[in-house]
């Protein structure tokens, strides 16, 4: 074994004493690379120049195994039902005339920050048919003035949960989160911090809490992000990367999440169920931020419409409402929507479209791209090159895309490059709420006053282009972030605008 391979190993079996699940993780890296390098991409032709390359540098790392490539002849999708290679190649020549617009590789460098600005500027024109279409902008001021104080209630609310869990035993948690919280000691249920209990991945789960808010009538379940301050949690951070997609319900989800979806229900389905039989006309209330975003969706699905509503009173009132939420779900059935789930974003907040397949997906569109062999003075004239302009009405900017036949040569071939990849090899998770809000603070002014904010409403599939790709936007991590979110609430009165939990989808 080289010995690049054996400090490898030698590090993966250290960090998997405390955390079991690294190995994984790494593999799952690999399996990346490995799609990365072999996934086909409609029209790529492979030269034999390249596969002998491929074939003299395997032999020098001692391969054992041939590549699944070699293996199949393609690589399978982790159950996403795609094409494989082969067709794809097909459809592409037959859409193409029968030529392609790619070519063999030069070996000439070019910048990856490059060719991601040329993805970048191409995606900002992409979103007219669906982000900036005139019916998902909410209209009615009064409306979305009760959106957002909702919703910053439930934010402000969620902060305060998660920021009082702390303790070591039981009864130190409780009494801590009910101080914070100012709720009587027998109002929390249930506390759990991954401080307290570091276990295998998994069984980990992110810190939750199980409260009772008698005034609003509701039964809260919180679910809390990966933890970061004050310090990283490193089993949190290998339950995100844990992404490859398992059966879950009646479709996949994001393993690392289905997993602590599951753990939960183990540790308070019973203290739900027992709670939501004495308090009658109380609503189940699921909310989560971030990993707990996710989470909390997979629970608003078993809880909802799984065997575990079984354990509920019938007619249960549930609702689950998500801050920042990744893709984590893909159901058997086509067009699947959750009713019960409200999920909200900050309008750039990249981990919306971030998902396994999202991410393979760009680096294929990398590849892609630079088989186009763009000399590198074009490249940046395409760059310096306009694409569309930015227009304001009715106090909304956005970006109008100018007609095809009027950008410069070569960014059509830029768009067929992108649109070749049609998989990555992995599943396709997508958003399962039955209602997404995306959300932005402005400066901008209606007639008659100030915006403050830009509120885009999605019913159910129309929200589903946000797990397309991977959207490249500024801010997209400073969006996702805690300050981020605490930022686009920051000033409203986070009441309810005189509209209760079971009136809220629809009056909206």
């Amino acid at each position: 074994m080289r010995l690049k391979a054996r400090f490898q190993e030698w590090m993966i079996s250290l960090l998997e004493r405390r955390y079991s699940g690294i190995r994984e993780v790494v593999g799952l890296l690999d399996k990346i690379r490995e799609r990365v390098e072999n996934q086909e991409i409609a029209g790529l032709q492979d030269f034999p120049d390249e596969e002998d390359e491929k074939e003299t540098k395997a032999d020098e790392n001692g391969a054992a195994e041939k590549s699944s490539k070699e293996k199949d002849g393609k690589l399978e999708a982790d159950g996403s039902g795609e094409k494989d290679g082969s067709d794809l190649k097909k459809d592409f020549e037959e859409s193409d005339g029968g030529g392609t617009i790619f070519k063999p590789d030069d070996g000439k460098w070019r910048p990856v920050l490059a060719t991601l600005a040329l993805i970048y500027k191409l995606q900002k024109v992409s979103d007219d048919s669906w982000y900036d279409k005139e019916e998902v902008f909410m209209k009615d001021k009064d409306k979305m003035d009760a959106v957002l104080n909702r919703m910053a209630f439930f934010w402000h609310r969620f902060m305060k949960v998660a920021t009082n869990i702390s303790g070591e035993e039981e009864e130190e948690l409780k009494a801590n989160l009910a101080e914070g919280m100012e709720l009587e000691l027998e109002d929390v249920l249930y506390v759990y911090n991954k401080d307290a209990k570091k276990g295998d991945i998994e069984e980990h789960l992110p810190d939750i809490a199980l409260t009772v808010d008698r005034e609003r009538k509701e039964l809260l379940l919180t679910v809390a992000g990966t933890k970061v301050f004050p310090m990283p949690s490193a089993a949190d951070i290998i339950m995100d990367l844990y992404a490859e997609s398992i059966p879950f319900h009646k479709g996949r989800a994001h393993r690392g999440m289905a997993a602590a979806c599951d753990n939960i229900l183990e540790k308070v389905l019973p203290l739900i169920a027992d709670k939501m039989k004495e308090l009658k006309d109380f609503t189940l209330l699921v909310v989560g931020y971030s990993l707990g975003a996710g989470v909390a969706q997979l629970l608003g699905i078993k809880l909802s419409e799984g065997e575990e509503n079984k354990q509920l009173p019938e007619g249960s009132k549930i609702l689950c409402v998500t801050f920042g939420s990744p893709p984590v779900y893909a159901a058997t059935e086509a067009g699947y929507v959750n009713s019960n789930i409200i999920s909200v974003y900050n309008h750039n907040d990249g981990l919306a479209t971030l998902s396994l397949h999202t991410v393979t997906q760009l680096f294929l569109q990398l590849r892609a791209i630079n088989r186009l062999c763009l000399g590198r003075r074009h490249t940046f004239r395409l760059l310096r090159s306009k694409l569309g302009q930015a227009v304001t009405e009715a106090g909304r900017r956005r970006y109008v895309a100018s007609p095809p036949e009027e950008r410069i040569e070569g960014w059509s071939n830029i768009s067929a490059a992108m649109t070749a990849v049609k998989s990555s090899g992995f599943s396709r998770l997508t958003h399962c709420a039955g209602t997404t809000y995306l959300l932005k603070t402005s400066d901008l002014t209606w007639e008659g006053g100030e915006v403050g904010h830009v509120a885009r409403r999605m019913e159910g599939t129309q929200a589903e282009p946000l797990a397309r790709e991977l959207r490249l936007r500024a801010g997209m991590f400073n969006d996702h972030m805690p300050w981020g979110y605490q930022g686009l609430f920051k000033g409203l009165k986070g009441d309810d605008g005189g509209i209760g939990l079971t009136d809220l989808i629809k009056y909206l």
